[in-house]
């Protein structure tokens, strides 16, 4: 706990006992509400209020604040959903039973793609999690982030759209002409060069 490990340290810095200092850091920890809850930790623990260092203005008698600290808690958690969906911007998931997906994978290389290549089907969906299974039989279960989906795989017309593929690539293909086999050659007439006011001989020039 970072708070324990502070005061620990800084009572070592200024030479007081560290063991003092822990039972004070203790007390004063238990008797102040908690962030969450707003009940302090050990009214929940004794159903009274602890004597510590502040004076004690209202001392009723407490009665079992449990409920209070479960619905502080939960008015909390909410909240902090709420904050953090806001912040990173989600939106619900439109994934249901029976559409086909692609998992995400571990990252191994830089090479490695984001999802599996292997097509699953959604069987269950129970709040955030999805439980998919693929054709053989393998099932996976993970949060609704990690799939992605996909339209659904026609696995009856592959071998005839393949063959169709390539016969029409081969049919489709340019025809080339001999005509472009043979090396062009520059048509235009080739002139002696004039050196220092000289015509030289076109067979003497490599």
């Amino acid at each position: 706990m970072r708070p324990l490990g502070k005061a620990l340290k800084t009572a070592t810095l200024e030479g007081r006992p560290w063991k003092q200092e822990l039972n004070r850091f203790l007390l004063q920890y238990r008797t102040t509400p908690h962030c969450t809850t707003g009940v302090p930790p050990s009214e929940l623990l004794f159903n009274r209020v602890i004597k510590g260092k502040l004076p004690v203005i209202n001392s009723k008698k407490i009665v079992n604040r449990h409920k209070e600290a479960r619905d502080n808690e939960k008015t909390r958690q909410e909240r902090n959903r709420e904050y953090a969906n806001q912040r990173r911007n989600t939106r619900k998931s439109d994934l249901q039973v029976g559409d086909y997906v692609l998992v995400r994978q571990e990252k191994k290389n830089k090479l490695t793609a984001n999802f599996n290549h292997k097509p699953y089907k959604v069987i269950k969906k129970t709040g955030s999690e999805i439980l998919a299974q693929s054709k053989d039989g393998h099932i996976v279960k993970r949060n609704v982030s990690h799939f992605k989906r996909i339209n659904k795989p026609r696995e009856e017309d592959t071998d005839d759209e393949g063959f169709d593929y390539e016969e029409n690539s081969q049919n489709n293909q340019p025809s080339i002409s001999n005509e472009n086999n043979a090396p062009r050659r520059s048509s235009r007439i080739r002139r002696p060069p004039n050196r220092y006011g000289h015509e030289y001989p076109s067979n003497l020039i490599n």
